[in-house]
């Protein structure tokens, strides 16, 4: 995808069912730098892990390896905000949760 003006996050779910995707490039240009071919969507500060959660299937966002844009959850957090008492909010729905109210 490149330059189709992708502006909600809603947008990127009719991907989901597309498994073979494992390459997308949302934001910059065709040469470093440019910001030509970026799409609206990339000026949400968390668009990156948001997409990741949307499209589990991708090994590339933005020529980024998806392990350096989530890594992988620690069992050892998950339990420390059990022990606390509170829900463990993946990141990304918490993007979420504030991106709808932006």
């Amino acid at each position: 995808l490149r330059a189709n003006h992708i502006d909600a996050m809603t947008e990127l779910q009719s991907l989901a069912g597309c498994r073979g995707l494992r390459d997308l490039r949302l934001a910059g240009g065709r040469s470093a730098g440019s910001d030509a071919d970026t799409n609206p969507i990339c000026k949400n500060p968390n668009y990156r892990l948001i997409t990741t959660d949307l499209l589990p299937q991708l090994d590339l966002l933005d020529q980024t390896p998806v392990g350096s844009i989530r890594p992988p959850q620690s069992t050892n957090a998950a339990s420390a905000t059990s022990a606390q008492g509170g829900a463990a909010r993946p990141p990304a729905a918490e993007a979420r949760r504030h991106d709808a109210r932006a």
